[in-house]
């Protein structure tokens, strides 16, 4: 599901799912290399504790963020 999602320092701030929701904690980063024999780059994946108290797992690929799983 893409998601529009806002950055500083390359660390998301907000995340718009089911409205604008800002960024309480930044539980954990990591980062998946891609399978470069096929010209894939890698995500960097965040786990984020957001308002609402959901936190979602999203990762970036390009310029893309993506989300990946919900956890209540």
């Amino acid at each position: 599901m893409p998601l529009e999602v806002a950055c500083r320092d390359g660390k998301p701030l907000w995340v718009r799912f089911r409205g604008k929701r800002p960024v309480r904690r930044l539980l954990d980063t990591w980062r998946v290399g891609g399978r470069w024999w096929l010209g894939e780059g890698g995500r960097d994946y965040f786990l984020l504790e957001v308002a609402g108290g959901l936190v979602l797992e999203i990762f970036r690929e390009g310029e893309r963020w993506v989300l990946s799983r919900v956890l209540d």
